[in-house]
């Protein structure tokens, strides 16, 4: 089993964010630690941001994924652990204020191979679009994270339009990690979630806190649950996995 945690705060600046870390990290027990998204904004640079966490990195066990960044153009996530970056996702679907922003498209969804299982990302708007997990997923993702930035006030039905639906359809777990608060004029409201494939007594929710709350949110994913739901309904076995390969490769 695995513990999954995502830490959810209400943003203000890059004091108050270092100031969270510390307090909320410090002592963490956990396999996988997802941070918000958009984070990367309160510091100067990309860099400056990278290299917080990678120091933060360096003394602890988990699989890191320190939320998300702009860099050259595109909206990234990285998964790191012990002081190293392991992999790099860009966004791949653009939303319309996407557009506006003038960010750029990625044009590449893969996953990583850790210590906790496959895990792939699913950055903003990615969250939204079914093909994107599905694509994770025909790589044999076994944890996708999902870094929900959603401008406005929140909406539930929005929110399990995307990485609840996409973990039903692919049977994966989901750690979603969501942006609240003000960054940049632009405020973000949204719930961290830990989604699992449905099984008997589950609505597909491990967890989840309310978009007003800060902390840590932890569950345990059991992927003998995960395994026995595969093997019941063996959901792949009936896809047309010549038409995938020959589209995507997968």
């Amino acid at each position: 089993m695995i513990k999954a945690c995502a830490l959810q705060l209400r943003f203000e600046n890059k004091e108050k964010y270092i100031e969270d870390i510390n307090k909320y990290l410090r002592d963490i027990k956990a396999d996988i630690v997802v941070l918000p998204p958009l984070a990367g904004l309160l510091f100067s640079s990309s860099a400056e941001y990278l290299a917080f966490h990678l120091e933060l990195s360096k003394g602890k066990d988990f699989v890191l994924v320190p939320g998300s960044f702009i860099e050259d153009g595109y909206h990234k996530a990285v998964i790191m652990q012990r002081g190293k970056i392991l992999h790099t996702q860009c966004q791949t679907h653009l939303s319309g204020q996407d557009e506006r922003d003038g960010l750029k498209r990625g044009d590449e969804l893969e996953i990583c191979p850790t210590a906790v299982g496959n895990v792939g990302i699913l950055v903003g708007n990615d969250c939204f679009h079914p093909q994107c997990g599905r694509i994770l997923g025909l790589q044999g993702a076994d944890i996708v994270v999902g870094l929900y930035a959603v401008e406005g006030g929140y909406n539930r039905w929005l929110q399990l339009s995307g990485i609840w639906q996409q973990v039903q359809q692919n049977q994966f777990f989901a750690v979603e990690c969501a942006a609240n608060g003000r960054i940049r004029d632009k405020i973000y409201a949204g719930r961290s979630i830990i989604h699992n494939p449905i099984w008997g007594g589950s609505s597909g929710i491990l967890g989840e806190m309310g978009e007003d709350e800060e902390g840590v949110l932890a569950a345990v994913l059991d992927f003998d649950k995960r395994n026995e739901i595969k093997s019941v309904y063996p959901l792949y076995k009936y896809l047309n996995r010549k038409l995938y390969k020959k589209e995507w490769g997968y």
